[in-house]
């Protein structure tokens, strides 16, 4: 029996998150991983498994992410829950 066809989620609209000018620690971070559960509807949740350390910049890019869209992936032509995990870089304007 041949495996399932199996096709990842979509991307179909990212919302490049809107960064407050903000003066960076030593251990701030320049990107964030995200996880997102994309339901077989298109709907989804994500959460931020690793933040930046300024809770500004993990506010923005919360703000952006529910704007975010997504295909669901799809199983034998069906759409299905998938989980995806993607890290954020930022454009931070870096006062040190």
């Amino acid at each position: 029996i041949p495996a399932p066809a199996m096709a990842p989620a979509k991307m179909v609209r990212m919302v490049v998150p809107r960064l407050p000018d903000v003066t960076l620690k030593q251990q701030d971070k320049s990107s964030l991983r995200v996880k997102f559960t994309i339901e077989a509807d298109g709907k989804f949740t994500s959460e931020l498994l690793e933040k930046s350390g300024n809770d500004k910049v993990d506010q923005a890019v919360r703000d952006a992410l529910i704007r975010w869209q997504w295909e669901p992936a799809t199983k034998d032509g069906k759409p299905v829950k998938s989980e995806i995990e993607i890290t954020i870089e930022l454009p931070l304007r870096q006062m040190r």
